[in-house]
């Protein structure tokens, strides 16, 4: 009786940049780049002190996108550490950052200005791991096409079969076809561990050497993005399993996944070699990594031929030729031409997208999306290990950033501490000082509802010339109460009388000078009974 369902483990290293388009953008009001980081945040979540809350929430107001971005970027260290991802950036990226973010790029009709979006395209990962991963479908896309180029062998499209209905004629629907047979589950990071990352730009360049007049080369240059990618030469950095169902009942689809493995070697072998082709004969690619890479391919040429290493395009920027049938006259491939000119149709295509450091790069890059699995390891891979060993040496650290990060958070977090204890501290010093000023008052108020009228007029005025500066301004208020005080005191008795002088005197030196003086002090001996 046949085994219902056989499973397979699967490895998987990336050769070169990988980028699988998510539809997520990132752009500069949810990051700061810094020494060649990019650090990504929740802007609601990262804790800022009082003055910096307050001018967020003014530029906010203000609707300042320019504004907005320079705050981020002025801030960064706060930014930095309340970070919940980080990734390495080119520096050439880093340096385009710097130059751009907060500066207008062009002046409107209107007097309105228009801000440098920055946008950088963000690779699929998972949502609460923050890692990146390969979606099964990218994977089984690749198989695919490798099984249709196979059942096709190079033959032209029958008549009356369109291009779009090829896959349904070979390998069937999805529902009765082969393809149903194949459980394949997404690719994670192996043990969980931190993968590699590096946002760098993809960049577009021509396959045919161009030259002018005079027989110079015309290096023209493309459109370029940028995008995040997982680094090559990360040994066995992703993990799947893949379930192949019993298909004794639909003999027509009947295939081991062996048949699946050869069948997509075949198709992306040679179009591996094409492509590395035009890396070496443009002078692109890196030849360091053309060098060490074509050897790896020559190294594994036994095991990707009996099936237990499989060699895949994976994500964006693979070519079209990645995708089309092999045989010649088979791929009709649309090129666009200039405006009001008829599109071609080739059976290649004309430009390569490349991954570079610099967005004018004409060297050093790197192809999109190949990658290696092995099916079924038991032990390591030497020359894939020793490979990724020597190659992996340009790679970011992301244990290394992950650790920066948490050390930068947790200075950020005790320094805010600190301005919030000194705060609380102050506030409770003020509120003890207010205490106590109130209970003060209170003391006096009882204090003078105790005493007599005269005793309360000598108190309160006496408190006055205390509290006044020296000398005293004889034109002044001040004055004038003394003068209405000593009037009021005639009808006193001697003893308050007497209190009023004993309690003035003492506190009246050089309290006023000249003809003031004088009068100050006559009028207290008078009071007194002094002849």
């Amino acid at each position: 009786m046949p085994e219902f369902l056989k499973q397979h483990t699967l490895k998987l290293t990336p050769l070169s940049p990988i980028h699988i388009g998510c539809g997520v953008d990132l752009e500069p009001t949810q990051f700061v780049i810094d020494n060649n980081t990019l650090y990504a945040f929740e802007p609601a979540q990262v804790m800022l002190n009082d003055l910096q809350r307050a001018e967020l929430l003014k530029l906010a107001k203000q609707a300042s996108i320019g504004g907005l971005q320079k705050f981020f970027k002025a801030n960064n260290q706060a930014y930095r550490s309340d970070a919940n991802e980080f990734i390495a950036v080119a520096p050439a990226l880093a340096q385009e950052y710097e130059k751009k973010i907060g500066e207008d790029v062009q002046k409107e009709d209107n007097g309105g200005r228009v801000f440098n979006k920055f946008f950088l395209e963000r690779t699929i990962s998972n949502p609460i791991s923050k890692q990146p991963y390969i979606p099964a479908t990218s994977v089984k896309g690749a198989l695919r096409t490798g099984m249709i180029d196979a059942k096709n062998n190079g033959q032209r499209l029958e008549p009356g079969l369109k291009s779009n209905n090829v896959e349904k004629f070979h390998i069937g629907e999805f529902d009765e076809g082969m393809s149903r047979f194949i459980k394949l589950s997404d690719f994670m990071p192996t043990d969980n561990q931190p993968i590699a990352r590096q946002i760098n730009y993809a960049v577009n360049r021509k396959k045919e050497l161009k030259r002018d007049a005079n027989g110079n080369e015309v290096q023209g240059k493309g459109i370029s993005a940028r995008k995040e990618t997982i680094c090559p030469a990360q040994y066995r950095g992703f993990s799947a399993t893949v379930n192949i169902m019993d298909a004794t009942h639909y003999p027509k689809w009947k295939s081991e996944f062996k048949a699946w493995v050869h069948a997509c070697n075949q198709y992306h072998l040679p179009r591996w070699q094409q492509e590395m082709n035009v890396l070496i004969g443009r002078g692109f690619g890196s030849k360091t990594w053309c060098d060490t890479a074509e050897a790896l391919i020559k190294q594994l040429h036994n095991q990707l031929t009996n099936g237990t290493v499989m060699l895949v395009r994976l994500g964006r920027y693979g070519g079209a030729e990645s995708k089309v049938l092999s045989g010649n006259g088979v791929a009709q491939i649309k090129i666009m031409q200039g405006r009001g000119q008829t599109a071609q149709y080739l059976s290649s295509t004309k430009t390569v997208w490349l991954s570079a450091q610099k967005d004018n790069a004409q060297t050093e890059m790197f192809p999109f999306g190949w990658a290696l699995i092995e099916i079924d390891p038991v032990n390591d891979n030497a020359a894939i290990q020793s490979w990724c060993a020597t190659q992996s040496k340009n790679n970011p650290d992301p244990v290394a950033l992950k650790n920066a990060v948490q050390a930068d958070k947790a200075q950020r977090r005790a320094e805010l501490e600190q301005v919030q204890a000194e705060k609380l501290q102050r506030q409770r010093e003020q509120a003890e000082q207010e205490a106590k000023e109130l209970a003060e008052q209170q003391a006096r108020t009882a204090k003078l509802a105790q005493l007599s009228e005269a005793e309360r007029a000598i108190q309160l005025y006496a408190e006055q010339l205390e509290n006044a500066p020296m000398p005293k301004n004889p034109g002044g208020a001040l004055f004038d109460n003394f003068r209405a005080l000593i009037q009021q005191a005639q009808t006193w008795t001697d003893a308050d009388k007497k209190l009023l002088v004993d309690t003035i005197r003492p506190i009246s030196k050089k309290l006023y000078i000249g003809k003031a003086e004088k009068e100050f002090k006559a009028a207290l001996k008078l009071l007194a009974g002094e002849h």
